[in-house]
Protein backbone atom coordinates (compact mmCIF):
# COMPACT_ATOMS: atom_id res chain seq x y z
CA UNK A 1 0.00 0.00 0.00
CA UNK A 2 1.11 3.20 -1.05
CA UNK A 3 1.45 5.96 1.41
CA UNK A 4 -0.63 8.03 -0.27
CA UNK A 5 -3.58 5.65 -0.01
CA UNK A 6 -2.86 4.85 3.58
CA UNK A 7 -3.26 8.25 4.76
CA UNK A 8 -6.24 8.48 2.75
CA UNK A 9 -7.54 4.87 4.65
CA UNK A 10 -6.55 6.44 8.21
CA UNK A 11 -8.10 9.77 7.36
CA UNK A 12 -11.16 7.73 6.24
CA UNK A 13 -10.88 5.54 9.32
CA UNK A 14 -11.26 8.61 11.27
CA UNK A 15 -14.47 9.90 9.76
CA UNK A 16 -12.44 12.86 8.93
CA UNK A 17 -13.66 15.06 5.63
CA UNK A 18 -10.31 16.24 3.43
CA UNK A 19 -11.23 19.68 4.75
CA UNK A 20 -11.76 18.36 8.49
CA UNK A 21 -8.07 16.13 8.32
CA UNK A 22 -6.69 19.23 6.57
CA UNK A 23 -7.75 21.63 9.20
CA UNK A 24 -6.17 19.06 11.62
CA UNK A 25 -2.43 19.07 10.53
CA UNK A 26 -2.30 22.93 9.29
CA UNK A 27 -2.52 22.72 5.59
CA UNK A 28 -5.27 22.95 2.89
CA UNK A 29 -8.08 20.91 1.52
CA UNK A 30 -5.96 20.87 -1.99
CA UNK A 31 -3.06 20.16 -0.24
CA UNK A 32 -4.71 16.84 1.14
CA UNK A 33 -6.60 15.95 -2.37
CA UNK A 34 -2.77 16.25 -3.88
CA UNK A 35 -1.39 14.00 -1.07
CA UNK A 36 -4.10 11.66 -1.32
CA UNK A 37 -3.70 11.17 -5.08
CA UNK A 38 -0.26 11.09 -4.92
CA UNK A 39 0.11 14.20 -6.48
CA UNK A 40 3.20 15.99 -4.21
CA UNK A 41 5.81 15.34 -2.54
CA UNK A 42 5.57 14.29 1.46
CA UNK A 43 7.66 16.91 3.30
CA UNK A 44 9.18 15.72 7.02
CA UNK A 45 6.96 18.28 8.54
CA UNK A 46 3.85 17.40 6.91
CA UNK A 47 4.21 13.52 7.81
CA UNK A 48 5.23 14.73 11.28
CA UNK A 49 2.54 16.87 11.35
CA UNK A 50 0.37 13.62 10.38
CA UNK A 51 1.63 11.59 12.40
CA UNK A 52 0.70 13.40 15.32
CA UNK A 53 -2.70 14.13 14.24
CA UNK A 54 -3.28 10.44 13.99
CA UNK A 55 -1.32 9.56 17.01
CA UNK A 56 0.77 6.95 14.94
CA UNK A 57 4.88 7.11 15.36
CA UNK A 58 6.93 7.88 11.50
CA UNK A 59 7.86 4.68 11.71
CA UNK A 60 4.98 2.82 11.45
CA UNK A 61 3.36 5.10 9.07
CA UNK A 62 6.59 4.66 6.57
CA UNK A 63 6.77 0.89 7.43
CA UNK A 64 3.00 0.04 7.07
CA UNK A 65 3.86 -0.25 3.43
CA UNK A 66 6.07 -3.24 4.17
CA UNK A 67 3.64 -5.02 6.49
CA UNK A 68 2.71 -8.49 5.21
CA UNK A 69 -1.62 -7.79 6.34
CA UNK A 70 -4.36 -7.27 3.97
CA UNK A 71 -4.94 -3.35 3.11
CA UNK A 72 -7.93 -3.51 4.92
CA UNK A 73 -6.44 -4.69 8.43
CA UNK A 74 -3.64 -2.31 8.36
CA UNK A 75 -5.64 0.51 9.19
CA UNK A 76 -7.18 -1.51 12.27
CA UNK A 77 -3.61 -2.28 13.19
CA UNK A 78 -2.88 1.20 13.26
CA UNK A 79 -5.63 2.28 15.18
CA UNK A 80 -5.20 -0.13 17.55
CA UNK A 81 -1.94 0.54 18.22
CA UNK A 82 -2.05 4.40 18.70
CA UNK A 83 -4.66 2.92 21.59
CA UNK A 84 -2.18 1.72 23.27
CA UNK A 85 0.62 2.58 26.38
CA UNK A 86 4.06 3.51 25.80
CA UNK A 87 5.82 0.49 27.10
CA UNK A 88 3.28 -1.58 25.09
CA UNK A 89 4.11 0.51 21.98
CA UNK A 90 7.41 -0.15 22.57
CA UNK A 91 6.93 -3.87 22.77
CA UNK A 92 4.98 -3.99 19.53
CA UNK A 93 7.51 -2.42 17.53
CA UNK A 94 10.16 -4.39 18.99
CA UNK A 95 8.07 -7.61 17.89
CA UNK A 96 7.65 -6.34 14.27
CA UNK A 97 11.36 -5.57 13.85
CA UNK A 98 12.48 -9.27 15.52
CA UNK A 99 9.20 -10.80 12.65
CA UNK A 100 10.76 -8.88 9.95
CA UNK A 101 13.98 -9.60 10.63
CA UNK A 102 13.93 -13.25 11.13
CA UNK A 103 14.56 -15.58 8.28
CA UNK A 104 11.85 -18.53 7.55
CA UNK A 105 12.72 -21.52 6.57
Amino acid sequence: MELSELIKNIRSHQKLSQAEFANLIGVTQQEISKLERNKTTLSVRLLSQISVATKMPIGLLINSSSMNLLDDNIIEVITLFSLLSIEDKKLYLNLLHRLSTHRIL
